[in-house]
């Protein structure tokens, strides 16, 4: 009878993937891809690079890829003179010949009309609110509003329809929100889109609308009024589409941050509901 030991199977040995992102992650996003390598690379991609154990493993970390909305541009598995898998979670850099077996070549956007518009409504009616209580109290909005020469073309401060002004927000955000579907490419996953997004915003919506308006270049040249009423209300309208830009920017890229999603929904609850208070007082 043979004393010989059953020889044990050697265990499978994950393989080596590089998954190759649009735009660059930061630090927090570590905790969601701990097992992978992360490398900003200069020409604005991040390179996820790490062990991966088969291609379940491989598939469920594409999901979640999709699911955060990141757009892919590819996908390689490369071949490593690495012995020790785990020595790649404390490399920055590693040398590894690649050889791409498999690829997968992915141009289209992951973000949904739904996830922007989303919050596009909310973050575009928080900061309305906001911007428009400080700046109400600030640049005495209030005096100018009964100027013999203004009060004739806007309306007072205490006027019913201006109070519910943050309730029409959601139908305009939800027409910024399809230009920013449009533009979802450049806003969206880009270190710089938040400036993109707020330069548009500035320049179109404010500076240069084609309608005249008060502010505009062409409200200067059409409404007969001191120059300091087109400038006054201009750090209003900055301030909250810079903080819209930022907010929205960041949410976006940033979805399952649940701190900035309590604070905006609870911001978005009162916007609404203090102005319906209001009415129910008058």
């Amino acid at each position: 009878m043979s004393n010989k030991q059953p020889t044990q199977p050697e265990p499978i040995q994950p393989s080596v993937y590089q998954i190759r992102i649009k735009g660059h992650l930061d630090e927090q996003w570590t905790e969601w891809f701990e097992s992978l390598t992360i490398t900003l690379e200069e020409n604005g991609d991040t390179l996820l690079t790490g062990p991966v154990i088969d291609q379940a493993a491989l598939h469920g970390l594409l999901k979640k890829i999709r699911d955060f909305g990141i757009p892919l541009i590819s996908v390689n598995r490369v071949e490593t003179n690495e012995t020790h898998p785990n020595r790649l979670k404390k490399e920055k850099k590693m040398n590894t010949s690649t050889t791409p077996v498999i690829t997968i070549e992915m141009n289209t956007p992951q973000l949904s009309f739904r996830s922007i518009l989303y919050r596009t409504i909310i973050s575009h009616t928080v900061t309305y609110f906001a911007t428009g209580i400080s700046a109400a109290i600030l640049l005495g909005y209030t005096t100018r509003m009964i100027r013999p020469d203004v009060a004739p073309i806007i309306r007072k401060i205490t006027d019913p329809i201006l109070i519910a002004s943050p309730l029409f927000q959601p139908f305009r955000a939800t027409l910024l929100a399809i230009v920013f579907y449009l533009l979802r490419d450049v806003l969206f996953s880009n270190r710089k889109g938040w400036l993109i997004m707020w330069c548009v915003l500035v320049v179109i919506g404010i500076l240069t609308p084609f309608s005249a308006s008060w502010g505009g270049i062409e409200g200067l040249l059409f409404f007969n009024l001191p120059l300091w009423d087109h400038i006054v209300g201009l750090p209003e309208v900055f301030s909250q589409t810079l903080l819209l830009s930022i907010v929205l920017t960041y949410w976006v890229d940033h979805p399952k941050s649940k701190r900035l999603h309590v604070i905006l929904s609870m911001g978005f609850i009162l916007a609404m509901l203090l102005p319906i208070i209001s009415l129910l007082k008058i």
